[in-house]
């Protein structure tokens, strides 16, 4: 199965839904980062943050087009979910840099 995202920043939501994905149809999980408009972290430290999950079998840079050249069935992130995530985990930081 191949998941597309850009997991910036890789959050616990992201390792469970891919988890989920797996326990749904049990294959091998390939999964290709791809680069939001304004990226917290550089392609390289997401991709190796996903690689290191345990349910993740292999990691490659997105690129266009891959999702058709791929004999597996593309399951793309959800763009709204994350970015609800992305913008919670944000304002989480945020507030706990302020208390301290």
């Amino acid at each position: 199965m191949l998941v597309i995202g850009t997991f910036d920043p890789l959050l616990a939501a992201h390792g469970e839904r891919l988890a989920e994905l797996i326990n749904e149809a049990p294959v091998k999980l390939v999964v290709a980062v791809a680069d939001p408009p304004e990226p917290l972290l550089d392609r390289r430290a997401r991709m190796e943050l996903v690689a290191a999950l345990r349910v993740v079998d292999s990691v490659v840079p997105y690129e266009d087009g891959l999702e058709t050249a791929s004999p597996w069935v593309a399951v793309h992130d959800d763009t709204a979910r994350h970015a609800r995530w992305r913008a919670d985990f944000i304002e989480h930081v945020r507030r706990r840099s302020q208390s301290a």
